[in-house]
């Protein structure tokens, strides 16, 4: 019978890896009745945490990748986690909350109850709420896909629903080295990520708690033989079992493993061929392998991928056992089209516990993974080419290598390229009802945008043409953008605006030296011609909304009699109480968000501005990346931006992270290994500043021509137009005090990672309102089992780029790999 010490005291392994994220509870292995089966709930309606409100439901692409969440959990512990629409019957509750605190992105409470007679336990419950901010962390929390940022914070509180704690709280700690998250996503100290499953030491708890057969199983925490699963880290460790039947995984490292009593197991990852065996005489032998060279004493038998053989000895799979196991099942998620998100979509599925599961396209295979004691995996399939109704099938093969029929085809369609660009034009009446055709891909979406406002969408038909419109428009200067938006929700912008006027509009046109030019009531167009122009209205800046369009840029009055004017080649605009710098703007930004990750704030951008001016510097991207070579002054500039107090508290560490770092940024991928050894030995050894090599890699991703670098090229435009709206929209005095600091920087770096190459610019701008309001007046920090994360979206594997280094001599280009 278990006691009430039982749940009071944690029972530990004497492996710090395991015990440091070992937290007082809740005591899952302990629920009564007994069984194997948690059951969770999306619902709000009952069931709720005493004392907390404002919860808000899970959207249902958030509750499908939780559910994904949970299947991982579910075969790494081989509990049967199982969902319930009624709160008051579940377990654990997930929600979305404006969680206190500007840094906190999630939160997992949790509480428990038990009954005991002297020092016997007769009961135990526990409950468990995991929240996820909706407020400074909407919008990293509102893409749950693994491999971003909210599903990495997702599984850190799922970490805590499930038992473990932060490795630096409490007693026994982390060494400083150790507590990074790609060690365990409890840490608060990223490195590398974001991450789409528990990092090893997590995983190691986790079997240590659970044993991987689920609650009352033969291993782990009150299992019915008192076995435990003792799960090494790729170092030299050294492990002891208990009395009972144990399990144990080196996992790296030349390992010593003694079993105790009881019939103990060694686990290896290989086939058994791959490995030697040694009899060392006594009851001990040495295996090696991949796994490195481990001493096994008392323990009996070596489990391999292929077979289990007793200690000292081969032997083949029991002899009879030719019965083949049941064909698995599989899931993915995928959109109302059809469609999975990228090319790697997660595979999710049932099949014999233990069993091997293999993935197939056709006849090729595309992933392997091992099924959970409990019969479930979790795995990402390689690259797969785009197509419509492609289907996936998996077969599962067992212990005696016994092999499946293949499952039920799974059906799915994948798109990575955008629609083609479509094209447009328009007729206006005389009474204002304006009239869109033109031709784009069949079945995509077309959607007109002015001004970053939406004002038609519909779809082309089957021969390739769409017509849109009819209404009568409003009175004004009208700058509409055309994008085609396919059924994968992929986009391309047409690089050809509409432009036109509906009602009166006046055309002010400047000569070819400096001008300032005065806005008229009512719609304008404004051209400064050549020369440094600029634009004056008598309004105070808080009166006008500033866009920044493919052309220049889009002035619109809140209020009063000023309309809606287009302004080309004006370098300033001056209002009643301040001046907006236009000049180096797209410069400015790109250097931003290259080293920062996140748009110019308003003092930033407009120093930079001026120094940039004050140097005569050219005001294209590849003019400045030239300028920095002969150019001492741009040189100094550029060079700044490593030397700054916010580079200093961004990459504290090896170069090697800031390289990291600077490819999240701008591509949202980590750089592959050939790529980020090239960047960091130019930067350690080829006397590469780290500002160099950011302007470097940007100026790669705006220059390569190849299909991958097309993409790049489209993401970090996207960027760069989405970093500029977001600094023009900041236009109060309350707005600019508000984006000051690491906590406003963060939070605008985790939308800017949001951004992808098919970023609808004129949809994006409500998440810019959203950010600049969660912006002001930011509180204090919350307290234990919170986090904050930096969202980063993870894709392919760049490709290898010719790119000349900025500012470095050499003869043409230089082989740097992205």
């Amino acid at each position: 019978m278990a006691t009430v010490s039982d749940i009071t005291v944690t029972p530990t392994s004497g492996l710090i890896h395991i015990d440091a994220l070992l937290d007082t509870g809740p005591d899952w292995n302990y629920l009564t009745p007994a069984g194997n089966t948690i059951l969770y709930t999306f619902s709000v309606a009952s069931g709720n945490e005493a004392g907390q409100s404002g919860q808000t439901a899970f959207s249902a692409s958030q509750q499908a990748n939780t559910r994904t969440a949970f299947a991982t959990l579910a075969a790494l512990t081989g509990i049967t986690f199982t969902e319930t629409a009624s709160g008051a019957a579940a377990d654990v509750h997930l929600a979305a909350v404006n969680i206190t605190g500007n840094n906190v992105s999630g939160l997992c409470s949790w509480n428990s109850s038990y009954g005991y007679t002297g020092t016997t336990l007769n009961s135990y419950d526990a409950q468990a709420y995991v929240y996820l901010d909706n407020a400074e962390f909407a919008v990293e929390n509102a893409n749950l896909t693994p491999g971003g940022g909210g599903y990495q914070t997702l599984l850190h509180e799922l970490g805590h629903m499930i038992g473990l704690k932060h490795p630096f709280e409490g007693s026994p700690n982390l060494a400083p080295g150790d507590d990074n998250t790609s060690n365990t996503l409890l840490s608060y100290t990223s490195q590398g990520g974001p991450y789409s499953n528990f990092s090893p030491y997590d995983i190691a708890a986790l079997k240590w708690l659970y044993g991987g057969d689920g609650l009352g199983g033969a291993l782990g925490i009150n299992s019915t033989g008192g076995g435990r699963y003792l799960a090494g880290t790729s170092f030299a460790d050294t492990m002891s079992g208990s009395s009972g039947n144990d399990r144990f995984e080196g996992d790296g490292g030349d390992d010593a493993l003694n079993g105790g009593n009881g019939t103990d197991t060694a686990v290896f990852r290989g086939n058994y061929a791959s490995y030697t065996v040694t009899d060392l005489g006594g009851g001990s032998v040495r295996v090696t392998g991949a796994d490195g060279m481990d001493t096994l004493t008392s323990i009996e038998m070596l489990k391999f991928d292929d077979q289990t053989v007793q200690s000292g000895q081969v032997v083949t799979p029991p002899a009879g056992d030719t019965t083949a196991p049941a064909a698995p099942t599989l899931a993915l998620t995928k959109n109302a089209n059809g469609y999975v998100t990228g090319d790697k979509p997660v595979v999710t599925g049932t099949a014999e516990a233990n069993a091997t599961v293999k993935v197939y396209s056709g006849a090729n295979l595309v992933a392997t993974t091992t099924a959970g004691a409990n019969g479930t995996y979790s795995v990402a399939t390689s690259s797969l080419a785009d197509g419509i109704n492609l289907s996936l099938t998996a077969r599962a093969t067992d212990a005696a290598n016994n092999v499946s029929v293949p499952s039920a085809a799974l059906l799915f369609s994948v798109d990575t390229v955008a629609p083609v660009a479509p094209t447009a034009s328009v007729v206006v009446s005389a009474s204002g009802a304006a009239l869109f055709n033109g031709t784009g891909e069949a079945g995509s979406t077309i959607r007109l945008t002015n001004a970053s406002a939406i004002i038609a969408e519909g779809t082309v038909a089957s021969d390739g043409n769409w017509s849109l419109g009819g209404s009568t428009l409003s009175n004004g200067n009208y700058d509409v953008s055309v994008s085609s938006l396919d059924k994968a929700g992929n986009n391309t912008t047409a690089t050809k605006h509409l432009l036109f006027a509906v009602g009166s509009a006046a055309t002010v046109t400047g000569t070819a030296g400096d001008d300032s030019l005065l806005s008229t009531p009512g719609n304008n167009v404004i051209d400064g011609g050549s020369g440094t122009d600029s634009v004056s209205y008598t309004g105070a800046r808080g009166n006008y909304n500033v866009v920044r369009d493919s052309s220049g840029f889009v002035v619109t009055a809140r209020s009063g009699a000023d309309g809606t004017d287009l302004l080309r080649n004006v370098e300033s605009i001056k209002f009643g109480d301040s001046t907006l710098k236009l000049e180096y703007d797209d410069v400015v930004q790109a250097l931003y968000v290259a080293y920062f990750g996140r748009a110019a704030d308003s003092g930033g951008l407009a120093a930079f501005q001026s120094q940039l001016g004050g140097l005569k510097a050219p005001q294209t991207f590849p003019g400045v990346t030239a300028a920095y070579a002969t150019d001492t002054g741009v040189h100094s500039l550029i060079d700044s931006f490593g030397s700054s107090t916010e580079s200093a508290a961004l990459y504290p560490g090896a170069t090697s992270a800031f390289v990291t770092a600077v490819f999240q940024n701008i591509f949202g991928r980590a750089p592959a290994a050939p790529g980020l050894s090239f960047w960091t030995n130019a930067i350690d050894n080829g006397g590469l500043s780290r500002a160099n090599a950011s302007l470097s890699i940007m100026a790669g991703a705006l220059e390569n021509t190849s299909t991958q670098g097309v993409l790049d090229a489209k993401l970090v435009n996207n960027k760069i137009i989405i970093a500029s709206d977001f600094t023009l929209a900041i236009d109060n005095p309350t707005e600019v005090s508000g984006y000051v600091g690491i906590n406003a920087a963060a939070t605008v770096r985790s939308m800017l990672a949001s951004v992808t190459a098919s970023t609808d610019i004129a949809a994006f701008q409500a998440i810019i309102a959203s950010t600049i309001a969660s912006l002001p007046g930011l509180g204090a920090q919350s307290a234990a089992a919170m986090m904050q994360i930096d969202s980063v979206q993870p894709g392919a594997d760049p490709l290898d780029t010719p790119i000349a280094l900025v500012g470095v001599q050499h003869g043409g280009l230089i082989d740097a790999v992205m």
